[in-house]
């Protein structure tokens, strides 16, 4: 097809009886796919990937989505997610990740990705994973911490699989974001020398009882974050009882 567009559907128990990570998904986009995909006001929910486009070179919108509401998707080897997407760009808005128990919310292979305006609760994978060559926006999001093992919550080239755009270091831009860090370790990878990531007005918030420690950020990698740690010094000043949850549910 060369204009797909999905609408007001359910996906449920897309793939996964046979619990393997083959690919399988509730909408998988083919190496073939070179138009635009449109998913507007669709729910997956225990598929064994929500949207898998593994080698897709066209654009994708995903708008006003939902992921989980039903049940994680993912399986438990944490190789599956509610995105496996890559193309020219991808742009996400008004969608909400539940959160994945198995992988991660956002995988991006794309060129570019835009997050905007989205609920993105995790519990044990990454918020958003990309390679080296991508560069990424998020706008005025909710990234939630769900769960309580300790995982990285970005990865920027961390599988060093800079293959999407050869020789180019890729760059993540956070606007009026806003994050919720529960674990006792949240990670930042970068592994890309020249990779350079920003965090510009963020909203940062940790969730623990009172006089509880509260979690550590650590920033790993030879890539940079621009003004790196003053946003995630995280004190009592800081704390919330309990993460926001998604309006949807």
């Amino acid at each position: 097809a060369t204009n797909t567009l999905l609408q007001d559907m359910s996906f449920v128990n897309g793939g996964g009886a046979d619990n393997n990570s083959d690919g399988e998904a509730g909408f998988w986009a083919g190496d073939g796919q070179s138009g635009p995909v449109t998913i507007r006001r669709c729910d997956f929910s225990t598929c064994e990937n929500g949207i898998f486009s593994p080698a897709g070179s066209g654009d994708m919108l995903i708008d006003s989505c939902t992921f989980g509401t039903g049940g994680a998707n993912g399986l438990n080897d944490g190789r599956s997610h509610d995105n496996y997407v890559s193309g020219n760009s991808v742009s996400i808005i008004n969608s909400y990740y539940v959160g994945n128990s198995r992988g991660n919310q956002i995988k991006s292979r794309a060129r570019t990705l835009s997050v905007k305006g989205s609920y993105i609760g995790r519990d044990n994978g990454r918020w958003i994973d990309m390679p080296g060559g991508t560069d990424a926006t998020s706008t005025n999001n909710i990234y939630v911490t769900l769960g309580t093992v300790s995982q990285n919550a970005f990865g920027l080239d961390d599988e060093l699989d800079d293959n999407v755009n050869p020789g180019k270091a890729g760059s993540f831009l956070s606007v009026d974001d806003a994050f919720y860090f529960q674990r006792n370790t949240e990670v930042f990878w970068i592994n890309h020398i020249g990779s350079r990531v920003e965090f510009v007005r963020p909203r940062v918030f940790w969730i623990g009882a009172a006089g509880a420690t509260p979690p550590s950020i650590v920033i790993q990698g030879p890539g940079g974050i621009v003004n790196p740690v003053s946003p995630f010094v995280l004190d009592e000043n800081n704390r919330v009882g309990a993460p926001p949850l998604p309006p949807v549910l």
